[in-house]
């Protein structure tokens, strides 16, 4: 895989194929993205390279230029600020406003919580990736990693292809809204393995799954 194909993923997984909102949250010109994108030059230069890493602080840069290890970070453990006006600007700097939901918590466990409903937020973050949103959550089963009581930061995948059995998700099927790590099953294509310390593993089929979020921040809210 080129540098170039890498940069396509970064777009299409935390940007949602928003190639023009990539190149502004990284200060490129659109020209230049579509030219890595669309494979019309060689390799992006090291001053555009830079600028990707710095302004998406969760990619690994190693991953992006030599494509070893995993594209982003290992989870981040910190607090975030909560902000409750309506009226907050949707971008400040390279920050992006992100919702809280307060309402519509996530079991690091099993139960029974379906799909959020559209309401309005309880309050907002702001994280320096777009697209993000911001979940509480209840049940043990992933301590001491994430307790209950704890927040998530979660970016939706719109590519459910490739997981890395070290990442932490946030599944949403027909019934349920869980943290779970993910391995493929050996026999089966339709069906995935749901892993946590604290639970015991059990399958999904895949069409069952609404969507899957990668939870690339969990921590307190202040």
């Amino acid at each position: 895989m080129s540098i170039n194909q890498r940069v396509d993923i970064i777009i299409k997984e935390l940007y949602g194929g928003n190639k023009r909102a990539f190149a502004t949250a990284s200060n490129i010109a659109p020209t230049v993205v579509e030219n890595i994108v669309g494979k019309r030059r060689g390799n992006p230069s090291y001053e555009v390279l830079e600028k990707i890493i710095c302004a998406n602080e969760n990619i690994e840069a190693e991953w992006l230029v030599t494509g070893r290890g995993q594209m982003l970070k290992s989870e981040v453990n910190s607090n975030i600020k909560i902000f409750v006006p309506e009226d907050l600007p949707k971008v400040v700097g390279n920050l992006y406003r992100a919702p809280i939901y307060e309402s519509y918590p996530v079991s690091a466990g099993k139960m029974g919580l379906a799909e959020m409903r559209d309401e309005k937020p309880n309050g907002y973050a702001y994280t320096t990736l777009p697209g993000v949103t911001f979940f509480p959550v209840v049940g043990c089963s992933f301590e001491p990693i994430i307790y209950a009581g704890e927040y998530i930061g979660v970016i939706r995948l719109n590519s459910w292809d490739r997981f890395d059995t070290e990442k932490i998700y946030f599944i949403v099927t027909h019934e349920e809204r869980m943290l779970k790590r993910l391995r493929v099953d050996e026999n089966r294509g339709d069906i995935l393995w749901c892993v946590s310390p604290n639970f015991r593993e059990f399958t999904i089929l895949k069409e069952d799954i609404l969507h899957i979020n990668h939870v690339f921040f969990h921590g307190k809210m202040v």
